[in-house]
Parts: C-alpha cells; structure tokens; sequence
C-alpha cells in the first residue's frame, strides 16, 4: 500500500501499511481537489482487511477549520461508517519543544548570533506558558536585551 519516499515514509521497524492521501485542494475553487481523497481511500479500507485507521495531517502546523471538519469531522465518520476505529494524531501545534525548535531557527539567522547553540531539545528549558505567542515574545525580548537592541 505504501509509495512515496522522503519524509513521507514511516520507517520500516514500524511495520504498518501507510498511504498518502489528501484531504483538500491545492489552489483556487476551480481546480480538482487532490487525489486520492481521504475519506474515499478510508472507505476501501475494511475490503483491504484493515480494522482501523491513523490520520496524520503531514501538511499542518496547527489545527484550524480545514483539519477539524475535514479529519476530525468527514474523515473520522468515513471511518464510523466503515466500521473502522479511527484516530488522528495532534498538529504540534504550540507544542513547547516545536515553539522552542521555532525559536532556535529564528535565532540562528538573526545577524550577530553567536555560534550556534545545542538544540532546544538538548537544553533544559522551564515552560512559563502554553501560549506560542507569548513564548515566542518573551524569547524575542531575552534576545534583543542580550544584543543591547532592547525594544519595549
């Protein structure tokens, strides 16, 4: 069942039948929507001796209308109806270790960055909010102040 190559392919010591399917079109409303769709590929399942199904939005960051209706709506009851059981991993979303890879990536291109830092994952870090925004904010405001370029 699986094709594909690249970030889209699970490893192999995972040992599960994978496709790549879309759950939208790519451009303006006249063009086709993106094939094969989701919940037509989820209908096949059961006639492939398939028992359940684990949605993967690869294409998103953060959930929004698209992925709540789309997998979490039309998807998740295509699976129902199939009699499949059906779950869809999170988007990473504000995720702290994703804001914090954020983070890391602004600050290694800001002119005058020292010499690159071990990743955020290998740096203890205390996580005052949930909110990206408000991390993301605070961590601009810690670098500004370091470069004495302080801005309130």
């Amino acid at each position: 069942m699986g094709h594909g190559s690249g970030p889209h392919r699970p490893p192999r010591s995972a040992d599960v039948s994978w496709e790549l399917v879309y759950q939208s079109r790519s451009g303006p409303a006249s063009q086709p929507w993106l094939e094969p769709d989701v919940c037509d590929v989820i209908g096949e399942l059961p006639a492939r001796g398939r028992k359940a199904v684990a949605v993967v939005p690869l294409g998103f960051m953060s959930d929004h209308m698209e992925v709540l209706w789309d997998l979490d709506t039309e998807a998740m009851e295509a699976a129902e109806e199939a009699g499949l059981r059906a779950v869809r991993t999170p988007t990473p979303g504000v995720a702290p270790a994703f804001v914090a890879g954020i983070v890391d990536l602004i600050e290694e291109r800001l002119p005058g960055t020292p010499e690159r830092r071990p990743p955020a994952r290998d740096r203890p870090r205390p996580v005052r909010s949930t909110s990206a925004a408000r991390m993301l904010r605070e961590r601009a405001r810690r670098v500004q102040a370091r470069r004495g370029r302080h801005r309130p």
